[in-house]
């Protein structure tokens, strides 16, 4: 078997393009809890980081109410705001019938992150999905990357993580996997770029001829 024997995807900003969702429940819960605004610039920072640790960074002792709203306001909107990045449920496909193991790695809690998975019907190809229930310790520590990998019995040297955030990049490589970066990410690419990723991708296809490679 090849090197790459299993691909860990983050789900946010990665396969689902949910980032108008995200943005638009935080400026919901900014505004209508806090009465401020965050430009933009500044809350994709927290894209990717478990959301109590976030909201907490922006109004400390209250992180668990504006959680509670997030979590309504995102619900709401959820299928109506969330699209699937082009060439995943292609490459998903692909990646499955070549037998690659294939799980999600996301800071999101199981419940959200299934509706997801189930809304593209993509659930069906994935071995493993840690959520943030998972573990204790969140990313960017390497806890869930190697959770995910105990789970589908695979070496860290034989694993992929794909990310859009330098969260995703740093647990990965802490966890001692291979990392590839994706350029749609709302992250700047320089941002990305110094996280040192073993790869950057333009395209999600691309992981088809990694594993080939």
């Amino acid at each position: 078997m090849g090197k790459i024997q299993a691909i860990l995807f983050d789900l946010d900003g990665t396969l689902l393009d949910s980032n108008d969702l995200i943005l638009a429940s935080f400026q919901h819960v900014l505004q209508s809890k806090l009465k401020k605004d965050i430009p933009r610039e500044k809350l994709i920072f927290s894209f990717g980081r478990p959301l109590l640790e976030a909201m907490e960074e922006i109004a400390p002792g209250e992180g668990e109410l504006l959680v509670n709203l997030y979590r309504e306001f995102a619900q709401l909107h959820h299928d109506e705001m969330v699209k699937l990045f082009p060439e995943v449920f292609s490459t998903i496909e692909k990646l499955h019938t070549m037998g690659i193991k294939l799980g999600i790695v996301t800071s999101k809690i199981r419940q959200t992150a299934l509706r997801g998975l189930e809304l593209f019907k993509i659930d069906g190809f994935f071995d493993v999905v840690v959520a943030y229930e998972d573990t204790t310790i969140h990313k960017p520590k390497p806890d869930p990357m190697l959770f995910a990998l105990e789970k589908l019995v695979v070496k860290a040297e034989n694993a992929l993580m794909v990310g859009d955030s330098p969260h995703d990049i740093v647990s990965a490589k802490a966890a001692g996997t291979m990392t590839a970066a994706v350029t749609w990410s709302c992250f700047p690419l320089e941002v990305l770029k110094a996280t040192e990723p073993t790869y950057i991708i333009n395209s999600m296809s691309e992981l088809i001829k990694l594993v080939n490679s």
